[in-house]
Order: structure tokens, then C-alpha cells, then sequence
């Protein structure tokens, strides 16, 4: 009995060591691009993401404000602009985008009046163009 204790002992030790260094060296390798809600709190989380020509998109769920797309083109913190806001209760958020082979990116909403899809085209040229 002495022997099945230290077994499960060592068992319930190394588990837990194996654990504590899986979770703080993985943690390590992440570095935060992007926070508040891309300085706006009523962002309430990045709800799809997705790259389309060079750039990555990230859409958003925000019951307050309406949901919105960002882009960067690298990804950096503060590279982050908006490309699209809905008005307040119409798409609350951008729960879905899809990149059609860089020809066009779809965003997919959630809508108390019924889902909408969005689509853009263009290349991105400038701050502050909606999709």
C-alpha cells in the first residue's frame, strides 16, 4: 500500500509540474496586438477573423454600438483602424468573415431583424473606408 501512495504521489507531481510549465511557457509566446476593444470597451469580444488582400480583419460584437470590422496590415498593436461600424441595434456584431481567393470578403452579422451579409471588393486604400 506504502508503494501505491508514492506511486500516486509522484504520479499527481509530475502531472501537476508538467502543467504548471505548459501553461507559463505557452503563455510566453503570445503578445497582445490589440486591447479594449480596440480601444472602444462596448467591443465585447473579437467574434471572426480573417485576411483579405495583405491585411487581417477582425469583426466584433458590440450590442451598444453596433458591430464593427478592423484591419492592420501587419498585425502590430496600434496599426488597428475601423473600416466598418453598423448603427446601434441593427448588426450588433460581425459574426462571421469569408475570403473569397482575394476577390472579395464577406461579412456575415447578427441582426435582431434578420442575419445580413456584407461584401466588399476593393482594395484597401485609405483610413475610414466602409466595406
Amino acid at each position: 500500500m506504502h508503494t501505491f501512495l508514492k506511486s500516486v504521489a509522484l504520479f499527481l507531481a509530475v502531472n501537476l509540474l508538467l502543467l504548471f510549465v505548459f501553461r507559463f511557457s505557452s503563455a510566453e509566446s503570445w503578445e497582445k496586438i490589440a486591447e479594449k476593444g480596440f480601444h472602444d470597451p462596448s467591443n465585447d469580444y473579437a467574434w471572426s477573423m480573417e485576411t483579405f488582400q495583405g491585411h487581417i480583419y477582425v469583426g466584433t460584437l458590440n450590442p451598444m454600438k453596433g458591430g464593427q470590422i478592423w484591419r492592420s496590415g501587419s498585425g502590430e498593436p496600434d496599426t488597428w483602424e475601423r473600416v466598418y461600424r453598423s448603427f446601434p441595434l441593427v448588426n450588433i456584431g460581425i459574426r462571421y468573415l469569408y475570403n473569397d481567393n482575394d476577390q472579395a470578403l464577406y461579412a456575415c452579422t447578427l441582426n435582431g431583424r434578420g442575419a445580413q451579409i456584407l461584401r466588399t471588393t476593393h482594395k484597401p486604400r485609405s483610413k475610414g473606408i466602409n466595406i
